[in-house]
């Protein structure tokens, strides 16, 4: 029988649950949840068939899933480690990695960073699918001292469940996703407060393009506060990026209606080449 602990039960650990239900990659699952009713409710929902109350009894566990804010995780990964030993793979779900490193000082080599660029903006374990990494990317970023064959488990288990695995260094991971993920939610953050801010006519006057734009500021707010604390110094070179080209932007606008459709053409050429899932969020 293979028993996955899983350490939080909120959408992106319910999911990785119900998935490993559907795919029968594992026989059993035990969880642990910082909030009580999200762990009766994760219960009741059938993602996991026991509650743990302490992360010491995971040492019956077969590989664990640490799926907590990012400033939790190094300290829960440590926590399993103790409980399982070194010869059951730990893996996060977190969307940074260099911070998550750094707490450990010394990381333990069968722990497998782990980031499945997958997710939505609505929250708790009643927002979890066993769907939702179907044909998505996921990214494993190990480091030197990294167990390969506790790697290979991972990322097996993870193609069992449907998504796309690469690898990357954590640094070069967390640069991407200051750009595709983090400056993007901090852009929607942005413009829902500059919106309720406004008059409060301006509410009832919003169109579906606004909508799009501001869809993620729904997100968690305490798993975003800490991706965008732990993500500071990538996310700070991608904003001075993002305005060099906004203020481009703003000056053709001004002076060369020309050049601007041109490079407006480029940019909707660019957008057209995407792949045609956009739903998901990370």
């Amino acid at each position: 029988m293979t028993v996955l602990g899983l350490v939080g039960t909120g959408l992106i650990g319910g999911s990785v649950a119900l998935a490993a239900r559907k795919y029968k990659t594992v026989n059993k699952i035990v969880g642990i949840d910082s909030d009580k009713s999200t762990i009766e409710r994760a219960m009741s929902l059938g993602i996991i068939d026991n509650a743990i109350d302490d992360l010491s009894e995971l040492s019956g566990a077969d590989l664990v899933c640490v799926a907590v804010p990012t400033h939790s995780v190094s300290g829960c990964v440590l926590a399993a480690n103790r409980a399982t030993g070194a010869s059951v793979p730990i893996f996060d779900v977190g969307s940074v990695k260099t911070s998550i490193l750094k707490k450990m000082h010394t990381v333990p080599r069968n722990f497998i960073p782990c980031h499945p660029i997958a997710g939505s903006e609505r929250q708790g374990p009643e927002a979890s699918s066993p769907f939702l990494f179907d044909t998505s990317p996921l990214v494993i970023t190990p480091v030197a001292g990294t167990d390969n064959h506790m790697k290979e488990k991972v990322r097996a288990f993870w193609e069992g469940l449907g998504a796309r695995v690469y690898e990357q260094k954590p640094e070069e991971h967390d640069r991407d996703m200051a750009l595709i993920s983090h400056l993007p939610h901090m852009v929607a953050f942005a413009l829902m407060e500059m919106l309720d801010d406004g008059p409060e006519y301006l509410k009832d006057r919003i169109g579906g393009s606004f909508k799009d734009m501001v869809r993620v500021a729904g997100a968690d707010s305490t798993i975003w506060s800490n991706i965008l604390t732990d993500n500071s110094v990538f996310i700070s070179e991608t904003k001075d990026q993002f305005k060099l080209i906004l203020d481009r932007l703003s000056t053709m606008s001004k002076g060369d209606p020309q050049l601007l459709s041109q490079r407006l053409e480029a940019i909707k050429a660019a957008r057209l080449e995407l792949p045609l899932k956009l739903e998901s969020l990370d």
